[in-house]
This record gives structure tokens, sequence and C-alpha cells, in this order.
């Protein structure tokens, strides 16, 4: 399975989190920004500040920057 890393702000702070979309199983909108639930993950989701928006135009720019 490919890794595709992504950059992400906690929401309980601004402590930078890398998550891996490649173990993502869902996201969606949580308070003022997106919960993602991991496979395989020591807790069920994490809490980040970015939207699903954002989220999924970081995820398309890594995708294009693997393809290239």
């Amino acid at each position: 399975m490919a890794s595709e890393w992504i950059k992400c702000t906690h929401q309980a702070g601004d402590k930078t989190v890398w998550v891996n979309f490649a173990n993502a199983l869902t996201i969606v909108d949580h308070k003022s920004g997106t919960r993602i639930a991991l496979l395989g993950a020591e807790n069920d989701a994490i809490d980040v500040k970015e939207t699903p928006t954002e989220i999924l135009k970081k995820l398309g720019e890594v995708r294009s920057a693997h393809r290239a």
C-alpha cells in the first residue's frame, strides 16, 4: 500500500500531525475541522483543524507528485 502523508494541525492545539491517508477509512466534518478515522489506529479517530475540502486538495497534490 502506498503512503499518502499529509501535514495537518491537531484540533486540540497547534500541534502538527502527519496523517497517512492511505490508511484513512473516512473523513467527516467535525466541529470547525475534520474527524479522520484510520484503519488499525491506536485511537479510532483523530480530529484536525483542516476542513475536508482542504484535506482533499492536499491529497490531490500528494497524488500528483507521486505520479510525476
